[in-house]
């Protein structure tokens, strides 16, 4: 699910809407903070979205990344769902995260159990900066060339746009399932399957890992 920036009414949102796997891939949007929903397609084909970003400075622009006819996809629109673009390029596995860079919704993450995959040029062509598994990405809205991406082989970090990661130290818990950043006290919060929550003021010797809650 993701929220319009400039009109907090206009929500857009995907994933599975019964199991009728007849359904083609579609995408629900809403202008009124969820009361009512319209439906709209993305492709003919049958299939599902597993994530969404939307551009904070055009909400026309959309990213959805799930299954098309049981394959990876991942689809573009420019005009709030008139038409769309497939984009999945070399993406391999269920996209579960899909991430823009604050600064320009030109640079795309997304993040598969295959690693992370990074398009500079709005989903043209694509790179493979990571092979460890992504379920979850967040920027540094302050500092956009940090960001962070976690899963099940842990939480990791990049401080130049995403191009190398390394682990973040001090966190030894393998399965991190969200991630919150707090921009203002600088504190990133980790949400981990089995390890509570731990948070930790950035830029500390303490990391991420600071603090378990």
């Amino acid at each position: 699910m993701a929220r319009a920036k400039e009109d907090p009414e206009h929500i857009v949102c995907c994933g599975e809407t019964n199991s009728d796997p007849r359904l083609p891939m579609a995408l629900f949007t809403s202008h009124d903070g969820g009361l009512t929903w319209t439906r709209i397609r993305i492709t003919s084909q049958t299939g599902c979205g597993n994530a969404i970003a939307l551009d904070p400075k055009d909400s026309r622009c959309i990213y959805v990344g799930g299954r098309k006819e049981g394959k990876t996809a991942v689809f573009k629109t420019d005009d709030a769902g008139t038409s769309w673009k497939e984009i999945t390029g070399p993406i391999m596995g269920v996209v579960a995260e899909l991430a823009l860079d604050p600064r320009t919704s030109q640079t795309v993450l997304a993040g598969t159990p295959n690693g992370l995959f990074r398009s500079k040029n709005g989903g043209t062509s694509w790179e493979r900066r990571a092979r460890f598994d992504v379920r979850v990405i967040k920027f540094d809205t302050v500092s956009p060339d940090r960001i962070w991406a976690g899963g099940e082989d842990g939480l990791f970090v990049s401080v130049d746009g995403g191009t190398r990661w390394t682990r973040e130290p001090g966190l030894t818990i393998d399965e991190i399932i969200c991630l919150e950043f707090d921009p203002n006290k600088r504190i990133l919060f980790a949400g981990t399957d089995g390890g509570g929550l731990v948070a930790g003021t950035v830029g500390s010797e303490s990391g991420p890992a600071g603090r378990k809650r």
